[in-house]
């Protein structure tokens, strides 16, 4: 007894010691959807871990439990090797580091403009990834964020998105076509390092650094197009042994910098063209699906968008949408599709056949009040002496035999002068 008091006594004091303000209550992880872990803090989800046994093509949640999911953590979707493809959606803000890491057969990705920054090494490893689609409203994308993702064939860098990362394309093997959009400011240093089927990159007015080893060994490269306002960092084209041609957005005077950089090697030994839109490499445009150069004007065939897609499905009581992604050039635009309504089999049936929800219905109820009394026996006298009156039929049949006739009525009148009958 004494030893329970000592304990009593002890957990007082210490309560009067530390301020409530020091106590740090933790939210604790709950399950979701079968593969889902998550937290709830300040009334917004977190997705903590996702099993790793998930697969095929998975939209993840916007909302679980009626909360909306705003962030997924580090390390979330870890080794799902059976997932192929994933879209975030939009109420997603935050995305941790090696979010994807070791999925290894995750083919497409999209995630959307409410996303902050794909971070350090979200992707990496995913060998199988060959599409991905980075909203426009994307500020950043981390280090190494697509590290060895050996199938990735051509990137969309949208205009939002200001700085790369080091190494953020390192070991992309199969990427051959790369649009930075203007509005990007930096590329990190070796962010497209071994890049080895890259052949042509456009790189826009907005970047002011391009950095060390940027396109270092990037074997296929055949030229490159940068204005005079980027600075260009130590051996940022080393060992692009095809580098045969640079178109310079700048004067000769300008260009003369560059030429004679001695830490760029890979500038010094190739030809240079200034002040023009010399070779189609060269020309700008507002986006990879236009046609007219912004600079001379020089027009070319229409590449056109070409559309991935995804659909929230329309429910009985919500309206729905489909969500167009152009993996060319990052342009979206959206189809609202309406609300379905509940169907039924016929007046009598309860059940929706589309969403199973059983629809309220108060067995007598004719006029659908909220009572049992004499004016549903009276209304249903009126219906079927052919007046024009709106009943529920499912609540007139009493019976329930599908038919609303005098057998109705006698029933109806029997309950409601207390006569030990019961209203189906």
């Amino acid at each position: 007894m004494k030893k329970i008091l000592s304990m009593v006594l002890a957990i007082v004091i210490m309560i009067g010691i530390v301020p409530l303000g020091a106590v740090t209550l933790t939210a604790s992880a709950e399950r979701w959807g079968g593969y889902y872990t998550y937290v709830v803090e300040n009334n917004e989800v977190t997705i903590t871990n996702v099993d790793d046994a998930i697969y095929g093509d998975v939209i993840v949640p916007s909302q679980i439990n009626g909360y909306p999911v705003t962030s997924i953590k580090d390390h979330a979707f870890y080794n799902c090797k059976s997932l192929t493809s994933v879209t975030i959606p939009d109420s997603v803000t935050n995305m941790g580091e090696w979010v994807f890491y070791n999925c290894k057969n995750l083919k497409k990705a999209v995630i959307p403009g409410s996303v902050v920054c794909i971070d350090e090494y979200t992707f990496y490893n995913c060998y199988a990834l060959e599409n991905i689609v980075i909203g426009d409203g994307v500020t950043r994308i981390g280090a190494r964020a697509f590290l060895d993702c050996e199938s990735l064939v051509s990137v969309v860098i949208p205009a939002s998105v200001k700085s790369m990362g080091y190494n953020v394309f390192d070991d992309c093997h199969a990427l051959e076509t790369v649009v930075i959009c203007d509005g990007v400011t930096e590329i990190g240093d070796g962010a497209f390092l071994r890049c080895k089927s890259l052949k042509n990159v456009l790189i826009p007015d907005s970047v002011i650094n391009i950095g060390c080893d940027a396109f270092s060994s990037c074997e296929s490269l055949e030229s490159v197009t940068f204005s005079s306002n980027s600075g260009v960092g130590l051996d940022a084209f080393y060992n692009c042994e095809k580098l045969r041609t640079v178109f310079f957005r700048g004067s000769d005077e300008e260009m003369i910098k560059y030429v004679m950089d001695a830490e760029n090697s890979g500038l010094t030994k190739v030809t240079w063209y200034a002040n023009s839109c010399f070779g189609a490499s060269n020309h700008t445009y507002d986006h990879n699906c236009d046609a007219e150069c912004n600079v001379c004007g020089d027009a070319r065939d229409i590449i056109g968008h070409r559309y991935d897609e995804y659909t929230k499905k329309p429910t009985c009581t919500t309206d729905g949408y489909t969500q167009y992604y152009c993996v060319g050039c990052g342009d979206t635009y959206t189809i609202d599709l309406p609300a379905i309504n509940h169907a039924y089999d016929d007046e009598f049936d309860v059940v929706c056949n589309n969403c199973e929800e059983e629809r309220l219905c108060v067995s007598g109820d004719a006029n659908s009040d909220g009572k049992i009394n004499g004016r549903d026996y009276a209304i249903i006298l009126q219906y079927l002496n052919g007046w024009n009156v709106k009943i529920d039929v499912a609540a007139t049949d009493v019976n329930d035999d599908h038919k609303i006739n005098g057998q109705d009525c006698s029933i109806l009148m029997q309950y409601l002068c207390r006569k030990n009958v019961e209203l189906k």
